[in-house]
């Protein structure tokens, strides 16, 4: 009678797949049932996963921000090219090392435009979600702040990080383009914002104040 009760309190601290071991089982089957835990006890597969409306409604909402920033992309393309400014003058005689070396140091000057583009729709759908106000002001709020910041942030990427190149940065060419830059982010970024706040997933869903409400705080 005291071995079965002592042996009872025993039990009582030992792990599940301790006790499973005792039974005769093998503690593999103890871990495999501590990894099964988080499983989906349904069973489902990735394809009936994949048909819920939540991966959906995110899967649609992704696609439509990075297609505002390939749109952004080609826009800043189009106004770049009609407005035919000239930014900087390679030096002469570059070739060899020296011409790879000035074409990976160039990114600050090329490529800075393309990733405030990128960026500007992420900060925009941030901005739709996280701002409490009307969706007016959220726009005007995003477009400008990115604006701005895309052309300061290209004019001293191009002056700053091209020092150590052999470049002739034409100013006036550079502030144009900027300009440029700026306002595509700006679109791009107020385009972040509609998305969220019409085409995003109802886990991002806000309550927009409307803008007399505003005014009267």
């Amino acid at each position: 009678m005291d071995n079965r009760e002592n042996q009872t309190e025993t039990d009582e601290h030992v792990e599940p797949a301790e006790r499973i071991d005792r039974g005769g089982g093998s503690s593999e089957r103890g871990d495999e049932l501590e990894r099964g835990r988080g499983d989906d006890p349904n069973g489902a597969s990735v394809v009936d996963l994949a048909q819920q409306p939540i991966v959906a409604a995110w899967t649609t909402y992704l696609t439509l921000l990075l297609t505002l920033v390939a749109v952004g992309y080609g826009l800043f393309a189009i106004l770049s090219d009609a407005v035919d400014e000239d930014i900087a003058e390679m030096g002469d005689g570059v070739a060899g090392f020296d011409a790879a070396f000035e074409a990976a140091f160039s990114i600050p000057l090329t490529g800075t435009p393309y990733l405030a583009i990128l960026v500007a729709v992420f900060v925009g759908a941030f901005l739709g979600w996280r701002l409490k106000h009307d969706r007016s002001t959220t726009y005007v709020t995003a477009g400008l702040a990115m604006g701005v910041a895309t052309a300061v942030f290209w004019t001293l990427a191009a002056l700053f990080g091209t020092i150590p190149l052999a470049i002739s940065i034409d100013i006036g060419g550079l502030l144009v383009n900027a300009l440029l830059a700026g306002i595509t982010a700006g679109l791009v970024a107020a385009g972040g914002v509609w998305a969220t706040r019409t085409r995003a997933p109802i886990t991002l869903a806000v309550d927009e104040p409307s803008h007399d409400a505003v005014d009267e705080t």
